[in-house]
């Protein structure tokens, strides 16, 4: 096979750098000046076209508008000219000044208009029996240029000559009064009629509007607005100088219909007299009352303000305190949830000896600075969040008060979080009704009953004290540990009370309380071994646990609510259960030596009796029946 070149790389590069844009793209071509010439019967526009380079310039002109029928360039034929889909005329032109001259006849219509692709710096018009549009001060134009026919002197003539026009241009006029802290307007102008022509026509300003839209041209006090074919719509937005009252009136044109609305803010108290209201809401279900008048009729809006109401402007929703006690020091964090409906400023104070670490509003630090004790906070409308972290130089106490905060503001939704390091023994807790309770002083009070209970039965050689003693202990382990070692003490004394000839099924009861006295010693070494964790204080409520508490008010003051909590190091724990301890032990000596007496009474086992002894014992019993 042979090589084939150049290759289709090579061409797609040709062809490339041959159609490659110029570098001067769009300000290639300028045209500096067109001077435009009308009468009756025929146009001539004059153009002064200066090209950086070789390039395609549109030209004045659209088909089925205004075409020209003769165009010279430097007082030549024009050859390079090409018209394209979209009706438009195109002229290459080389490198330079060129003067462009296009000439033909006027249309047969009433009114036309000429486009301008390429808006000259200046332009001139010579007119006579028509009306020019698009041309403002200093000579400048618009992107089109609007030709309206004067009334002819013989009308019948002027009939003969002009075709059937196209439809007048209709569009329809809707403003939006937008009523908020800044009044605004919207002006929609929506083309009703066929986009086929070009529309130009003038709409009157309200009293106090100013337009801000840039490139929309307002004179003697009307918009001019200029629409080119197959430009449906044309909006632009004006501020609205506030007044108590305004007046709006359609316009007595058939050339537009009007449609008014006003979206006020609730600051504003809305009145309104004249024609009724359209429509009272949007799609959305939003109020947003609409009048369609007809031409003529008019509508009378009175605007006020209401008067505030006295009352706050900032919300606290939520707070949440979480203390963390050290022993040297502890932190603190507070996290307050506003809602505020205009900006400002709020103070809060906080604990002596506070030492403020960062503030952050919505996750953002703040240089905030204390002065005293006292914490100003920037304040934004709307909701935020404000995390403020400080640290107190103040030891862990055997009673303990959480930081004493005043944010000077009521709020809701207050929550205290408070978290101990395991060497502290709670044995008590006070504050807000929903929090945590120590519930072994409860069960102390049961513990007692039952004391005085089992100190009455005579038959175990444990007193009240004792038994007090031993089931403060068993209250570390489950309940039904601790019951089965009061069953196997009551039940060795129920032994020692009896005979065995009086115990029915002997030998299983004396199974049943050698298993469960091998059970209660294996409690007693579980106890012991249990003794070196944590103190069980069935500390429940608000989801807290031994060393991380929580108390929640749904209503509070200026003031954060404050929670007490009593406590003692852990070694006091384990300095009473180490007594404990070693009074079980001594006592457990004596509680065996008299269970085993118990254990052993009358006999151990029970053998069974030969069988001739037991046919005697038989017959005894049955004489004895007869």
């Amino acid at each position: 096979m042979h090589a084939q070149f150049p290759d289709q790389a090579m061409l797609d590069a040709l062809q490339k750098r041959i159609l490659r844009e110029p570098d001067c793209l769009p300000g290639c071509a300028q045209i500096s000046e067109m001077q435009l010439a009308i009468n009756a019967r025929s146009l001539t526009i004059e153009l002064q076209v200066h090209a950086q380079q070789a390039v395609a310039v549109p030209l004045p002109a659209q088909y089925r508008q205004w075409f020209p029928g003769r165009v010279l360039v430097d007082d030549e034929i024009a050859e390079g000219l090409f018209r394209g889909r979209d009706g438009k005329l195109w002229l290459y032109a080389g490198k330079g000044i060129h003067h462009i001259v296009l000439s033909g006849r006027v249309p047969p219509l009433k009114n036309f208009f000429l486009p301008l692709p390429l808006k000259p710096h200046r332009v001139a018009i010579s007119s006579q029996g028509w009306l020019v549009e698009g041309v403002h001060e200093h000579q400048v134009a618009d992107r089109q240029l609007q030709f309206t026919r004067k009334n002819a002197g013989n009308k019948s003539q002027a009939a003969a000559e002009i075709e059937q026009d196209a439809l007048p241009p209709f569009v329809q006029l809707e403003r939006t009064l937008q009523l908020g802290v800044d009044w605004r307007l919207v002006t929609r102008v929506r083309r009703i009629t066929p986009a086929d022509s070009a529309i130009a026509l003038e709409i009157p300003l309200l009293p106090g509007e100013s337009v801000l839209t840039p490139g929309v041209r307002v004179e003697r006090d009307k918009v001019l607005v200029n629409m080119l074919p197959r430009q449906t719509q044309m909006l632009w937005h004006s501020s609205l100088q506030k007044q108590e009252k305004i007046d709006l009136q359609a316009a007595d044109t058939d050339l537009w219909a009007e449609t008014w609305r006003v979206d006020a803010s609730p600051i504003w108290h809305l009145r309104t007299s004249g024609i009724a209201v359209v429509h009272h809401q949007d799609r959305q279900g939003r109020w947003l009352p609409e009048w369609r008048p007809w031409p003529g009729e008019k509508v009378s809006l009175t605007i006020t303000r209401p008067e505030g109401v006295p009352g706050q402007t900032l919300t606290l929703d939520k707070s949440r305190l979480h203390i963390q006690p050290g022993r040297r020091a502890m932190q603190v964090t507070l996290v307050l949830y506003l809602r505020s409906s205009q900006g400002g400023q709020h103070a809060i104070t906080l604990p002596e000896k506070a030492e403020l670490q960062a503030v952050k509003i919505d996750g953002i630090s703040q240089p905030v600075r204390m002065k005293g004790r006292q914490l100003t906070l920037p304040v934004k409308p709307g909701r935020q969040e404000v995390s403020i972290v400080w640290r107190q130089t103040q030891d862990i106490e055997n009673f303990f008060k959480t930081p004493q905060v005043d944010l000077h503001m009521p709020g809701v939704n207050s929550q205290i979080n408070l978290t101990l390091g395991e060497d502290r023994w709670i044995l008590f807790t006070a504050g807000p009704r929903f929090g945590p309770a120590v519930l072994f002083w409860g069960v102390l009070a049961i513990l007692v009953v039952m004391a005085i209970a089992l100190g009455r039965i005579h038959f175990t050689p444990l007193r009240t004290w004792q038994w007090l003693l031993l089931l403060i202990g068993l209250s570390q382990i489950p309940m039904a540990g601790a019951l089965l070692v009061v069953a196997w003490l009551v039940a060795l004394g129920a032994r020692g009370t009896k005979n065995p000839g009086e115990i029915r099924y002997f030998n299983a009861a004396q199974i049943a309380l050698g298993v469960s006295t091998l059970a209660a010693l294996l409690l007693f070494l579980a106890i012991k071994q249990g003794l070196l964790g944590a103190p069980d204080m069935q500390i429940t409520g608000n989801q807290s646990s031994a060393f991380n508490l929580n108390w929640y008010q749904d209503r509070i003051a200026a003031e954060l609510p404050r929670a007490t909590v009593v406590s003692v190091p852990l070694l006091y724990y384990r300095l009473a259960m180490l007594a404990w301890s070693l009074w079980l032990a001594a006592a457990l000596l004596n509680w065996l030596q008299w269970g085993w007496g118990c254990f052993a009474r009358g006999d151990l086992w029970r053998r069974s009796a030969p069988k001739e002894k037991r046919q005697r014992s038989l017959l005894v019993k049955k004489k004895e029946t007869e």
